[in-house]
């Protein structure tokens, strides 16, 4: 662990059938129509990233038929982006990006 109460907070081991459950929702999601889809969309990012495929993200994000999209980059986080164990110092900027973001919408 990188921060001490991850030990405490965080698993770190999984079970298979977690595997097979994400792979469904990745092969569910992969023919989608994205450019029929109209929700807005934020998507935050971290070019340290070793589990989410930016190239991949950035291309569903482009196809999205929303008008409302925001890609967000995060350059001091790895996969966890923001959060009090692993990076605290991406909380605020986090917090006030999702509150613009939603109140925008509901304005």
């Amino acid at each position: 662990p990188k921060h001490p109460d991850q030990s405490q907070f965080w698993t770190s081991r999984y079970s298979a059938r977690g595997i097979n459950a994400m792979m469904n929702v990745v092969h569910e999601v992969t023919d989608l129509a994205f450019d029929k889809i109209q929700t807005p969309c934020l998507i935050f990012w971290t070019p340290q990233d070793k589990v989410v495929n930016i190239k991949k993200s950035l291309s569903i994000l482009n196809n999205l038929g929303s008008e409302k999209k925001i890609f967000i980059e995060f350059t001091t986080a790895e996969h966890v982006l923001a959060g009090h164990i692993t990076a605290p110092e991406n909380v605020l900027k986090a917090s006030e990006t999702i509150a613009t973001f939603v109140n925008e919408l509901i304005q």
